[in-house]
């Protein structure tokens, strides 16, 4: 037969243990929230990124006529500005602007 001691340790452990099953339960949710974050910065890139190739594409098919060119310029610029890395733009921009 179990001694007093041993069975208020063994209550001490079993409440331990609760306190971790609970504590566990709490985890899904900031999981969660932190894949929700995930979704959205990757949203926001993604948005970025087609942005800056739709002003890309509209500064590059600007007809060449007089007024034409600042908006030409305009655009790549914009789309210079939104994704800077891409040299693809950069050297669009750059060349429209030294033409």
């Amino acid at each position: 037969m179990p001694s007093a001691a041993a069975f208020r340790v063994y209550l001490r452990l079993k409440r331990k243990n609760n306190h971790l099953r609970s504590a566990r339960a709490n985890e899904p949710k900031c999981s969660f929230a932190a894949a929700a974050l995930l979704v959205l910065i990757s949203a926001i890139v993604v948005l970025a990124g087609c942005a800056a190739q739709k002003s890309y594409h509209e500064g590059r098919s600007c007809p060449s006529r007089r007024g034409a060119n600042e908006a030409a310029l305009t655009r790549l610029q914009a789309a210079v500005q939104t994704d800077p890395r891409n040299v693809e733009y950069r050297l669009a921009f750059l060349t429209a602007r030294d033409a």
